[in-house]
């Protein structure tokens, strides 16, 4: 079973077409600015409640810090409402609470936000999605020295990086529907790729705008939207 972004441009490039459901999805922002920050708590919320909606459970959402904006996550698709929010005390802890939810089987997906996951700690968290047939999202927050988070090696099925874009100018004063950079980093059996799309709507879903995907051939990219 697979999420689809239900845009071809997206899914196009995806091996499965969508998101695994039972696999470990990685995602950062592509630097600590606070924009590009907040977009990828939001593309994950996204995610996260049409997971949640397509098999109709609660959500949990580990999470190491203060408690995600609950409107905006309502206006990225996810209703607080059909979350829990667990606080964990360290990496550790947040790590073994997502393993454990994962195994229950029960649930409609769990986020954690955890700075950094080793291979092996990925690679458990996969085997617990595959073992509980329920999603996982690892939402990697920047560290104080300013590495990506992203450069660690990982098991995961698919990596993601966003960044804050420029929106559309509006033909009169006020502010643009946010746009991201999206980058699909790595998957699994499959190629990358990296659009230009208008950030998550009510229904969790991102537009594209433009974009382009590594080429089946040596070194050469092609043009999705």
């Amino acid at each position: 079973m697979v999420l689809p972004f239900e845009d071809q441009a997206i899914d196009g490039v995806l091996r499965w077409g969508g998101l695994k459901l039972c696999g470990l999805h990685e995602v950062a922002a592509a630097s600590n600015a606070q924009g590009s920050e907040a977009a990828a708590t939001a593309f994950v919320a996204g995610i996260a409640g049409r997971f949640g909606r397509m098999v109709r459970k609660t959500s949990v959402w580990v999470i190491r810090r203060e408690l995600p904006f609950g409107p905006g996550l309502q206006r990225c698709g996810l209703d607080p409402a059909d979350v829990f929010f667990a606080q964990a005390s360290s990496d550790d802890e947040a790590l073994a609470v997502m393993e454990d939810c994962l195994r229950d089987g029960s649930l409609g997906c769990v986020v954690g936000e955890v700075p950094k996951v080793d291979l092996t700690a990925s690679r458990r968290l996969q085997l617990a999605a595959e073992a509980g047939q329920t999603p996982a999202l690892v939402l990697k927050r920047w560290g104080r020295r300013g590495v990506c988070p992203l450069n660690e090696l990982s098991g995961a099925v698919t990596r993601w990086r966003v960044a804050a874009a420029p929106s559309e100018p509006l033909p009169c004063p006020g502010i643009g529907r946010p746009r991201w950079r999206l980058d699909l980093a790595r998957q699994r059996g499959g190629t990358g790729g990296s659009w230009t799309v208008e950030a998550c709507d009510e229904r969790g879903l991102p537009t594209v705008v433009s974009g382009v995907s590594e080429g089946a051939g040596a070194g050469g990219n092609r043009r999705v939207a």
